[in-house]
């Protein structure tokens, strides 16, 4: 970000290349969540220690805590691109 005195500014292609970081990466996290909850079905795994896995990790704790994560990402993203546009309009 630059500053010069009482102005500030920031370079447009570096917020573009974060809200892409941002939106990229939540898609993988989302893409993981997915390719784990699959590769757990498919396993030939019975009994009380399965039902607790399946419980605890793959239907609640692990998929809340990375849908949190992808949340708090996408509310990130949506602010770089409310400044940039700002920037863009302020530059205008």
């Amino acid at each position: 970000m630059a500053s010069s005195g009482n102005q500030f500014g920031c370079d447009i292609s570096q917020m573009d290349q974060l809200s892409t970081t941002f939106q990229t990466t939540t898609t993988k996290l989302q893409e993981a969540v997915e390719e784990l909850t699959g590769r757990y079905q498919g396993l030939n795994w019975q009994g009380p220690d399965s039902e607790e896995f399946q419980q605890q990790m793959i239907q609640s704790q692990l998929r809340s805590r990375i849908e949190n994560v992808v949340s708090a990402m996408e509310d990130r993203r949506t602010k770089v691109e409310q400044n940039r546009e700002r920037q863009m309009q302020a530059s205008a």
